[in-house]
């Protein structure tokens, strides 16, 4: 449970201009970190989050990597946006993304110096924003959203190319080549141009990707490595070039969800599965369902999610119509007086957990 609305929260305690810090970072992070902050702490540490993040944001915009008209944002409120994450609290007042990240860490926080404490939670903050940047353009424009998950997934079956954090960015790296770094990066514009010519509408992503592999390592002139985003922004002009000519609606539907769909159902699988065992004692042990109702309720379940995720919105007065295919002798009746409050819970929490492991992909 969250404690306080992140952006809110920093617009709280964010009131300076200038950044200075009169105590380490080292202190500051351990004392945030172990729940006995002050107001004064937290103060500090959204200046620090802050002006860890400004810089990035500010030099992405500058160098085109960031388009502030297709989000619809300025400056400060992307930054605000893409930090706000690390500001959410549990039931008990601690920052648990920020303890989790240094929990994960070889290194415990108390053994890094001052420089190695600002270096790897510069490169958690840098995370961060390129995460939620990818949210904003997911948010802004749905079809660059598709687009971008469905480039993780095929990244996660396919892996042509690796991902590299590089000064605040994450590359895509032809798996196997050499990046050629002293080489001038692709323009955007040229790397267009030339990727245009070979990939077609009817492309799905892992034929995208298998084109700009070919793109990339087919030259010598220029750095072998693309932002990821700009990946995506590429892949999306090819299909709008094609959408001109084609029905909206089908075509987008057609290409960008051929990989998707699979991948959904296979998640939906494993959050069913696993809120199976651990709900089993409560429902049938416990004697509130037998054991038949039960696993009618969780096939339901299962086709509720994979409609939900694969297909847009799945309305609450459809949930009835999917137990019944379970129990064909189903009322609306009955379905309203003896299951349908468990129904809802249970898709309400499926939703719950499907949104928890997307954000992973």
């Amino acid at each position: 449970m969250i404690t306080s609305e992140p952006k809110a929260y920093i617009q709280r305690y964010f009131r300076v201009k200038k950044l200075e810090f009169t105590i380490s970072y080292k202190n500051l992070l351990l004392t945030i970190i172990s729940g006995n902050y002050t107001n004064h702490d937290l103060k500090n540490f959204v200046k620090l989050c802050y002006s860890l993040a400004f810089p990035l944001v500010r030099k992405k915009i500058s160098l085109g990597k960031i388009n502030l008209k297709i989000l619809g944002m300025n400056q400060n409120q992307i930054v605000f946006d893409c930090i706000s994450d690390i500001f959410s609290r549990n039931e008990n007042g601690r920052f648990y993304r920020v303890e989790s990240y240094f929990e994960n860490l070889s290194d415990k926080l108390e053994n890094l110096s001052e420089e190695g404490i600002i270096i790897v939670f510069r490169r958690f903050i840098f995370n961060i924003v390129h995460n939620n940047l990818i949210r904003l353009y997911s948010e802004a424009d749905p079809a660059l959203g598709k687009i971008l998950r469905n480039m993780k997934i095929s990244l996660n079956k396919n892996p042509l190319f690796t991902q590299l954090t590089r000064f605040g960015d994450v590359y895509l790296i032809p798996e196997g080549a050499d990046v050629l770094w002293e080489k001038p990066p692709f323009a955007f514009e040229q790397l267009q141009n030339i990727f245009s010519k070979t990939a077609i509408v009817y492309d799905n992503i892992p034929e995208m990707f298998k084109k700009l592999h070919s793109v990339i390592v087919e030259q010598e002139d220029y750095q072998r490595a693309v932002p990821f985003v700009s990946a995506a922004l590429l892949f999306k002009e090819v299909y709008v070039l094609g959408w001109k000519f084609e029905d909206h609606e089908n075509k987008s539907n057609n290409v960008l969800t051929d990989l998707e769909n699979d991948d959904i159902k296979t998640i939906v699988n494993n959050v069913c599965s696993k809120m199976k065992n651990k709900m089993y004692r409560s429902y049938v042990i416990k004697g509130k369902v037998n054991e038949i109702l039960f696993s009618k309720y969780m096939n339901t379940l299962t086709e509720i999610l994979i409609n939900s995720f694969s297909s847009g919105m799945y309305e609450t007065d459809s949930y009835f119509e999917s137990l019944k295919i379970h129990i064909p002798e189903l009322t609306k009746e009955v379905y309203a007086r003896d299951h349908r409050t468990i129904i809802e819970y249970l898709a309400k929490l499926g939703k719950e957990k499907m949104k928890i492991e997307l954000k992973k992909l």
